[in-house]
């Protein structure tokens, strides 16, 4: 029986987190149908940046202030990380064995094979390989898909994954702390961090382009949140972690999101949806015909 309850706890967790998603969304006022064109012909606003705004994707380049003042945010935000994470570790270190030991005993000892196979297929989203590629994927489908700033999507990605892996470096310089047996698994864990900040990066870029809406943005924190648990519970259910490095690791993600969520807005502004009094003057192409005809 507590064989099964362990492995219900992956399947409850993922289930929780769509639950208040749904519900956060359950009274959202329904965004009004964007038609295609307005009778006069004109394009409709697009999702993420002012109906108003000019399209400058044309021959854009980076500016160099923009990208000093880009740099400038995320050094100072990794040095913050840093400071917040490394007396974390260390109280990890003297405080969490006595949690960590039980917990990992009591999960290694209740663990089902079935499960147990499928979530080393899991947990391989939080490699380094696979979030990689993804952050590569995302940079290249972003800088052509934005219509303004385009560097600013690759430079995010490939600027995450380089102070990420320099800060983690830091951070297991200064920590130091026994894996588990049989296991390489430092603070933070690494794969929960990257669950959450590479792809978090990736849907949080997605978003702001192509939704914009409340909606989008608690399902795409739904979809993150559903990864790094996912990510977490696997690195703890194969003993690859202390537990207390994967709360640290997802703690690290986070903050290394926050980071780039903040250093992006200061350059491209924050993300704009159609207004309401815009969309509710359009009229749709065929409707404004057709009053045309009949009177």
């Amino acid at each position: 029986m507590a064989k099964i309850l362990a492995a219900m706890l992956w399947p409850a967790g993922l289930a929780a987190i769509v639950a208040a998603a749904a519900l956060l969304t359950r009274h959202l006022p329904v965004a009004a149908k964007v038609p295609s064109a307005d009778a006069s012909g004109s394009p409709p606003p697009v999702h993420g940046r002012d109906a108003d705004a000019p399209d400058h994707s044309a021959g854009r380049q980076p500016h160099v202030r923009e990208f000093v003042r880009f740099c400038v945010i995320v050094v100072a935000g990794s040095a913050v990380i840093y400071a917040v994470m490394v007396p974390l570790g260390l109280l990890a270190s003297h405080a969490g064995p006595a949690l960590d030991k039980p917990l990992l005993h009591w999960i290694v000892t209740h663990r089902v094979h079935v499960l147990q196979q499928v979530l080393s297929q899991v947990t391989q989203i939080g490699n380094a390989n696979p979030s990689v590629v993804a952050a590569c994927t995302g940079a290249v489908c972003l800088a052509w898909s934005w219509h303004e700033n385009r560097w600013v999507p690759p430079t995010a990605i490939a600027a995450l994954l380089v102070v990420a892996y320099l800060v983690t470096l830091a951070i297991n310089h200064t920590v130091h702390r026994a894996p588990p047996p049989g296991s390489h698994g430092t603070f933070p864990s690494g794969g929960s961090a990257s669950a959450i900040a590479v792809y978090g990066l990736i849907g949080y870029l997605l978003w702001r382009e192509f939704s914009a809406t409340r909606r989008g943005a608690i399902w795409t924190a739904a979809v993150v949140a559903a990864l790094g648990f996912s990510e977490g519970f696997s690195r703890g259910y194969l003993a690859a972690h202390w537990f207390t490095d994967i709360l640290g690791g997802l703690l690290y993600g986070c903050l290394l999101l926050g980071l780039f969520i903040v250093a992006v807005r200061h350059i491209v502004g924050p993300a704009r949806t159609p207004r309401p009094a815009l969309i509710g003057a359009q009229v749709d192409t065929e409707e404004a015909s057709a009053a045309w005809i009949y009177t």
